[in-house]
């Protein structure tokens, strides 16, 4: 399952929100629908009344600021840890947190939380997160990854994903679509060595038919520049 951070999203949780969301596939569903299917949930998972209250108000906040409701952030993370665990002993789990960096404070002790426990009491659970480090350097993040770091060879693993090279670059535009070699290197170029970058920025080129043929390959329409192109995907990143 998946769940995505964005930037000024104002809700540190929320990757993990819809993760959750789309586990119990839930996502849009009304808090009414979504407090009955906790409900039925509740005693396979061991959850109190307490518990339901608390994992409906984190699904369906009543403010945006704030999912935490009226208990601590640890009883929560409790809560979630016992959901998780359910739906993992049914079958092996993955959750994937994209964009981590844009992930609050409260992210980062759920990770921390989630470290320390499953050590503990292990599930066959593995959480699979993105971070941009541009990024983390110039935010309070960059304080919880030292703090993950600690676990890292006990349950933690870290990974550095390189800048896509130029010849691999060269290989993956090529495999989307037959540019003038010129055009190519713009692209690449504009990508910076980001591999999703690329991947729309050529995708965009193809699907809005913004490219004519010519004998040396695929070439922009007159009036489109390639330094100016912003696909609506790259510009929720933005």
């Amino acid at each position: 399952v998946r769940g995505a951070f964005l930037r000024d999203s104002g809700y540190s949780l929320r990757g993990v929100r819809d993760a959750l969301d789309d586990l119990l596939h839930l996502r849009g569903a009304s808090t009414d629908r979504v407090a009955a299917h906790v409900a039925t949930l509740a005693p396979r998972c061991g959850l109190d009344p307490h518990d339901v209250r608390a994992l409906v108000e984190f699904l369906r906040p009543s403010t945006a600021e704030r999912a935490t409701g009226q208990r601590s952030p640890e009883a929560l993370y409790h809560v979630l840890l016992q959901l998780l665990s359910h739906e993992a002993e049914k079958q092996p789990l993955v959750l994937l947190l994209d964009d981590l960096h844009f992930g609050g404070t409260e992210t980062g002790q759920f990770l921390e939380f989630l470290a320390v426990e499953l050590q503990q009491h292990p599930v066959p659970l593995a959480v699979i997160a993105s971070v941009l480090t541009g990024d983390v350097t110039a935010t309070r993040f960059a304080d919880v990854l030292r703090r993950l770091s600690r676990y890292e060879g006990e349950g933690v693993v870290r990974h550095a994903l390189l800048p896509l090279g130029p010849s691999d670059a060269e290989t993956l535009i090529r495999s989307i679509v037959k540019l003038a070699p010129d055009v190519r290197a713009s692209l690449i170029q504009r990508a910076a060595g980001n591999e999703m970058h690329l991947v729309q920025l050529a995708r965009y080129l193809v699907d809005r038919k913004l490219l004519t043929h010519t004998n040396e390959g695929w070439r922009p329409r007159p009036g489109v520049r390639v330094d100016e192109l912003l696909p609506p995907s790259l510009a929720e990143l933005v």
